[in-house]
């Protein structure tokens, strides 16, 4: 109960709020007051292009006859047997169609 009463006091009180959140960073700067364990190496960054970000995962583009243009992970597609179904790879409007 007592508990409870105090929780509630907290809720009612902002200033008791920003007394604990100090508290408890000041805390957890004194735990966790070390020196930094990873070396930040600047000349690593530099060599780094743009296409080194991008995954090189293999796609399927679809396009329609409206310029409208999907890409699709291949993953998503699977080979079919006799009689297969397939798989919706876009929907398109009425008068639209995949080119």
């Amino acid at each position: 109960m007592a508990r409870i009463e105090w929780l509630e006091d907290l809720l009612a009180n902002p200033n008791k709020i920003l007394a604990l959140v100090r508290e408890e960073t000041l805390s957890l700067k004194e735990r966790f007051n070390d020196k930094r364990r990873t070396e930040i190496s600047h000349e690593a960054a530099a060599e780094l292009r743009e296409e080194d970000l991008t995954p090189n995962d293999p796609v399927l583009i679809t396009i329609t006859q409206n310029s409208y243009v999907k890409r699709t992970a291949a993953q998503q597609f699977r080979a079919q047997g006799r009689g297969g179904r397939g798989v919706m790879g876009m929907a398109t409007r009425d008068e639209d169609e995949i080119a």
